[in-house]
């Protein structure tokens, strides 16, 4: 890869996809910086006004995934009038469709995406969680989410589970298309707001808060 002039200096993602390319060609990450820009063709002190450090580069690799996908769903003149829980279809199907690019990457990561505390895990999930966020409370205000005391704030909390779920899913996908992966979406994103919706949930809490009022079994 040959160095760009100065009229055509790289950008965040030129780094990224350089990294990518020489992750997948020789099997693991770059030794150090120098050797990176090197065989990338570009001068080390030009990575230095991106990233500051090859850590950084590849975390940064995983949260503009997530960015990517919610610039691209925003463009779409419809995509203020889907319901909450059509934005977050949206958002996963947009997102897989996106991630399919870079799978061969991805799938040397598997073991390391495991692990909920790794730094790429963090980096991902810290990229979704103000969407999400965003999302919930967006709900709550249309009257789509349930504000329930003492629980609402966990929402996040399991739309981050839910995404490492689907994220394993197509992981271990290997239908045609990934059709099992859109399938698994569907009722992922169905069940996850039959939970925190108004409905089935909110009877069993009436159910028990009336039991305990009461003292029924005391």
């Amino acid at each position: 890869m040959a160095a760009k002039s100065k009229a055509n200096k790289w950008s965040d993602q030129d780094f990224r996809d350089a990294f990518i390319a020489q992750y997948l060609e020789t099997g693991e990450a770059p030794k150090n910086v120098f050797l990176f820009a090197k065989t990338a063709g570009v001068e080390e002190t030009e990575f230095y006004e991106h990233f500051g450090s090859l850590e950084n580069l590849e975390k940064s690799i995983w949260s503009s995934w997530i960015q990517k996908t919610i610039d691209s769903i925003s463009k779409d003149s419809s995509y203020a009038e889907f319901t909450v829980r059509e934005k977050l279809l949206a958002f996963y199907y947009k997102h897989f469709e996106q991630l399919k690019r870079y799978r061969s990457y991805i799938l040397t990561k598997k073991h390391e995406i495991k692990n909920p505390l790794s730094p790429l895990t963090s980096a991902y999930r810290k990229a979704f969680t103000p969407f999400v966020s965003d999302l919930i409370q967006e709900g709550i205000g249309s009257g789509e989410v349930a504000d329930r005391k003492f629980i609402s704030d966990k929402y996040s909390h399991g739309f981050l589970v839910q995404l490492g779920f689907v994220l394993h899913f197509w992981i271990g996908d290997d239908s045609k298309d990934f059709e099992k992966t859109d399938a698994a979406i569907e009722k992922a994103v169905n069940l996850s707001f039959d939970f925190i919706s108004k409905g089935a949930v909110d009877s069993l809490f009436d159910f028990a808060k009336f039991l305990v009022q009461n003292k029924v079994y005391q």
